[in-house]
């Protein structure tokens, strides 16, 4: 079962674009609210949808696409 936290942040991610900017300005900052793993927040600031998934997080790729620094 996913994590709640990487849960949340999809969430936060598909329905809050003041937060994806905020994330892409300092993810470390807007992450910090969500109880994540070292692995979770890793691949998550990655936009790592394939390690997600080995994580067995099942990640919609539009979330980390949406919150790309890039």
């Amino acid at each position: 079962m996913p994590n709640a936290g990487v849960r949340a942040v999809a969430e936060r991610a598909l329905s809050d674009p003041k937060w994806v900017a905020e994330y892409r300005a300092n993810p470390d900052a807007a992450l910090a609210a969500f109880d994540l793993t070292s692995e979770e927040r890793a691949a998550l600031k990655r936009q790592d949808a394939g390690r997600l998934q080995e994580l067995g997080i099942g990640v919609d790729e539009r979330i980390t696409k949406g919150m790309q620094l890039n």
